[in-house]
């Protein structure tokens, strides 16, 4: 009597949403595996893409769906599956030139993206007929969809402070005190209609050439401003010591509405202050 392959792959585990991320960049999507799976069972993923806008394939493949093959290296350029020790889980990454209409994702808009298992052994789908040849003929083989994961794309920010040299050249002296810092983040070009806000900063300050930090504001949020992307603090660097050094960096970190996250270095230098007697 003959004997049946069971598949019993359960659908990977996605979070509601993943981080925001450049709109000009591969979008990357983590994941892990059920535990009640057989990691040596799954041989491929499948990715599918919605633009939830209207609700349509976004990517550029008629058929709709990424297959990466766990079990090999793909050509730069091209699909890749990866895992992050760091944050203990696997990821996909959708390149941008895999999408339908352009090479960079549309923003103030948000994809859905579901991932699923394949147990299958070998396969071809080199172009669209074999592809989707591939898909019909293999439908026991494939775990059931996960639940769907959102992508948010942004335009690129841009941190700008006034009076802060961000490339260490023309560098700005200060006497020690308070220190008012204000600047803005911009998204693009400055004009564009992207939606995306800054939620929140942190300022941490250390000596130029040096890895701890001498002082830090923590976060600062700013969803009570009237306009959220400015920047405005005042900081007191009294307790700053200059015995070794009059040279500091400025590091602020960003975190935007949909939890983009980046950091831009400033650099500033504590002018020597002679106090005047009579």
């Amino acid at each position: 009597m003959a004997g049946y392959l069971i598949n019993s792959l359960y659908a990977p585990i996605v979070p509601t949403f993943q981080r925001a991320f450049p709109n000009d960049t591969d979008a990357v999507v983590y994941f892990t595996y059920s535990p009640l799976n057989n990691t040596d069972l799954i041989k491929k993923i499948h990715l599918s893409l919605v633009d939830q806008t209207i609700n349509e394939n976004a990517l550029a493949d008629a058929t709709g769906i990424l297959i990466y093959d766990v079990n090999n290296i793909v050509e730069e350029g091209q699909s890749e599956i990866g895992f992050d020790a760091a944050s203990n889980m696997y990821f996909v990454i959708i390149p941008k030139n895999a999408l339908r209409d352009s090479t960079s994702w549309q923003i103030n808009r948000f994809y859905k993206v579901q991932l699923r298992l394949d147990c299958t052994d070998g396969g071809t789908f080199g172009d669209e007929k074999s592809k989707t040849a591939y898909l019909q003929d293999n439908m026991m083989n494939f775990s059931e969809w996960s639940t769907v994961c959102l992508l948010r794309p942004i335009l690129q920010p841009l941190i700008e402070l006034r009076d802060f040299d961000p490339v260490g050249e023309d560098v700005q002296a200060y006497t020690k005190g308070i220190l008012p810092i204000s600047g803005q983040v911009f998204f693009g070009n400055g004009n564009s209609a992207e939606t995306e806000i800054l939620q929140s900063y942190i300022i941490d300050i250390y000596e130029k050439d040096g890895k701890t930090i001498v002082y830090t504001t923590g976060s600062i949020y700013t969803g009570n401003n009237v306009d959220p992307n400015n920047i405005n603090v005042r900081i007191n660097l009294q307790g700053l010591d200059t015995s070794t050094t009059k040279n500091f960096k400025l590091r602020i970190t960003i975190t935007t509405k949909n939890q983009y996250i980046m950091s831009q270095d400033f650099y500033f230098d504590i002018a020597d202050f002679v106090e005047m007697t009579d």
